[in-house]
């Protein structure tokens, strides 16, 4: 099992934690295993396909406590699954699993860089580069409603230097 292998690496990232549900009475184990993130390269629909089951198995089994949207790539393009696809298959995620899961994706051009038929947004980050700060904000607001819709809460991104 992969918490098994987390042992040494277990006692300082529990001490270090500020975990997000009552910590009381749970194991070690459990602990690391909601420090964990794994990558969802799918949004099968929750009745059929291996990889959904395979997660689905990894959330139960290990008390996995995140997952990142990713994609598989069909030749030069990415495949993009429908918004109710990827809303459909966190929620059977969400169900499959003791604590609410963090569900995270690379969204920095809007929710069109891993879910279909959403709008193409121009990078938000360029925005802020280029001085216009409250077209950023706007965009990212945009973004982030449009994630949360198919339910992504979380975009993981480095925080700026200046």
């Amino acid at each position: 099992s992969i918490i098994r292998s987390l042992t040494i690496f277990s006692t300082l990232c529990v001490v270090h934690s500020n975990l997000a549900f009552p910590s009381a009475g749970l194991s070690i184990e459990y602990k690391i295993g909601q420090m964990l993130l794994i990558l969802a390269h799918t949004a099968e629909s929750e009745n059929y396909g291996y990889e959904y089951q395979l997660i689905k198995q990894q959330l139960q089994k290990d008390d996995v406590g995140s997952i990142d949207l990713a994609l598989h790539m069909d030749g030069p393009n990415l495949m993009r699954y429908k918004p109710g696809e990827v809303m459909s298959t966190f929620n059977a995620y969400q169900r499959a699993t003791k604590y609410p899961l963090l569900i995270s994706a690379d969204i920095e051009r809007g929710l069109i860089a891993r879910v279909a038929d959403a709008p193409d947004m121009p990078n938000i980050m360029a925005y802020g580069a280029a001085g216009y700060p409250a077209q950023a904000r706007r965009l990212g607001e945009i973004t982030a409603r449009e994630a949360r819709a198919v339910g992504i809460q979380w975009y993981p991104s480095e925080q700026p230097h200046g």
